[in-house]
């Protein structure tokens, strides 16, 4: 390989590297909005973390009820055409065993950025090892990144 094509390769990956060290920045913090099933609004929230290789870690909450919320931990990773997609991956201790609402879901989001907000807006579907169905399901996320107090 020649002394031309190294360079364009060392370019490629600083440029690719740059853009996960960007999205860390952008994504990393907590973000809350809506998850709508069958029509309802659940509010939720969400605290992620993306990693230099552009994985994914964080913890979702769901507030089906007044006094009712369900905890899980998603992985997933971010893609350099701004889209990232997520899982559940744990239940937490006081998340919801045996909950007649619960089942694992699967996220495929979008990352809009605006000098207004930031948002993350996509679709969500429950995990089943067959193909979706008209019964399987499924809805829409939206969800804006919160601001971060300024510091003193």
């Amino acid at each position: 390989m020649g002394r031309r094509e190294r360079r364009a390769g060392a370019l490629l990956a600083g440029l690719l590297l740059s853009g996960v060290v960007a999205a860390q920045s952008l994504l990393d913090g907590t973000w809350s909005g809506v998850l709508t099933f069958r029509g309802k609004e659940i509010p939720m929230s969400l605290q992620m973390q993306v990693n230099r290789k552009g994985r994914i870690k964080g913890t979702l909450y769901l507030y089906p009820g007044a006094d009712e919320v369900i905890t899980t931990r998603v992985s997933g990773k971010w893609y350099h055409d701004r889209s990232l997609s997520l899982k559940d991956e744990l239940l937490a201790p006081e998340g919801a065993v045996g909950h007649e609402r619960y089942y694992p879901r699967d996220y495929q989001l979008v990352f809009r950025r605006s000098i207004w907000e930031s948002t993350l807006e996509g679709y969500w579907q429950e995990q089943i090892p067959t193909p979706l169905t008209r019964t399987s399901r499924k809805g829409r996320v939206f969800l804006k990144k919160m601001k971060t107090s300024p510091k003193a």
